[in-house]
């Protein structure tokens, strides 16, 4: 599954990276998140349900924070 997109925030970019960047408040943002396990802080596991079209399907995402710019750019596998 790939999936990307554009839009805008009105929080502090500086709050805005750092929400972006720590995978707790990452998997937690995510929608229709059960779980989040941080491995460490570059890695987490999240488990979801989402509405497919053969009903609620449950899925486990490994995540990975592949690339940091502080402040800038985060790039998230």
């Amino acid at each position: 599954m790939r999936a990307q997109g554009q839009w805008s925030a009105t929080a502090a970019p500086a709050d805005l990276w750092r929400a972006l960047s720590d995978p707790e408040a990452l998997g937690e943002a995510l929608p229709n998140v059960d779980l989040v396990d941080v491995e460490d802080g570059d890695r987490f596991t999240a488990s979801a349900r989402f509405a497919t079209g053969v009903g609620v399907t449950s899925m486990r995402m490994e995540l990975t924070i592949a690339e940091r710019r502080e402040g800038e750019h985060v790039r998230i596998t």
